[in-house]
């Protein structure tokens, strides 16, 4: 009996999470910094869609990545929030490594979900 119970919760659980990401807000994202923005605004992207958001030009929500390379091995950014009319300063967030000269995919895809995290609740 418990073992059904799980179950069907963890498929409620599912349909809920599939609901919240049907019903997500088309995003406007704007990347500011060139070059070196544009391998964290490609998976700045790939993360909003994987969480169910539809990316828009015309959207009143909006996300501007602000992103600077002190050196090729490591990254400052914050993320930025406008939502009708109201701004809202992302925490800004350092990558770096060590061991190389190029950040890699992997790490830069966890670095756009932890801005993501940080942008708000409707976007974890």
């Amino acid at each position: 009996m418990r073992m059904i119970l799980t179950v069907a919760g963890l498929l409620s659980a599912l349909a809920a999470g599939e609901a919240g990401a049907a019903t997500s807000h088309p995003v406007r994202l704007e990347c500011r910094g060139g070059a070196v923005a544009e391998p964290l605004c490609a998976a700045l992207r790939a993360e909003l869609l994987r969480r169910g958001h539809s990316l828009a030009e015309d959207a009143p929500l909006r996300l501007v990545l602000w992103a600077e390379a002190p050196d090729p091995s490591a990254l400052v950014a914050r993320l930025d929030l406008e939502d009708d009319g109201q701004w809202r300063q992302g925490e800004p967030g350092t990558l770096a490594v060590i061991d190389r000269r190029v950040l890699p995919g992997r790490q830069l895809q966890d670095f756009a979900a932890a801005l993501l995290d940080r942008a708000g609740p409707g976007f974890q």
